[in-house]
């Protein structure tokens, strides 16, 4: 169907273009939505955030269906302060409420954090959140605790993650 109230409308290009708002589907498989844009990921903590100062900040998203894929770059440039375990915040969705789906992310690029080689650094999104709490794991399998402020340096980071919404 073409025009306003097509659920998705074929192009004279060929493409394939989504309305604006999801036509939300009861059908499990049915393709409903898709979109495209951009993010502003702040560096903070779960307790507070403030001071920060960024020379780059900028970060892409792709929905489709419920599936969230983004990426991010930052650098900070002024730590600031931040209280409680450090958090990439932001997202442009809030994550599924539920243990069942899967939220993570991996730094593709890390001159930020400040751990030594014994341990490696991911994100665990929140469920029903914006935020991604950063966790740090040595390498021989202990339990993954909460980047402590202490951690956080001035420098660049590339972030990769998926949620479900």
């Amino acid at each position: 169907q073409d025009g306003a109230d097509a659920s998705i409308e074929l192009t004279g290009n060929g493409s394939i273009k989504f309305p604006g708002t999801q036509g939300a589907s009861s059908d499990a498989n049915s393709l409903d939505d898709y979109e495209e844009g951009t993010w502003t990921p702040i560096l903070g903590g779960g307790g507070g955030t403030s001071g920060q100062a960024y020379s780059a900040s900028s970060a892409t998203y792709t929905k489709i269906g419920r599936v969230v894929y983004l990426m991010a770059y930052i650098n900070l440039t002024t730590v600031g302060t931040i209280t409680g375990a450090v958090q990439i915040q932001g997202f442009p969705f809030t994550s599924a409420n539920d243990n069942a789906s899967y939220h993570a992310g991996v730094f593709g690029y890390d001159a930020i954090f400040d751990v030594d080689a014994a341990h490696t650094v991911a994100v665990e999104m929140v469920k029903n959140s914006t935020v991604g709490d950063i966790y740090q794991q040595e390498h021989q399998g202990d339990a993954p605790t909460g980047l402590a402020e202490a951690n956080v340096t001035t420098g660049a980071l590339q972030f990769y993650g998926a949620f479900y919404v």
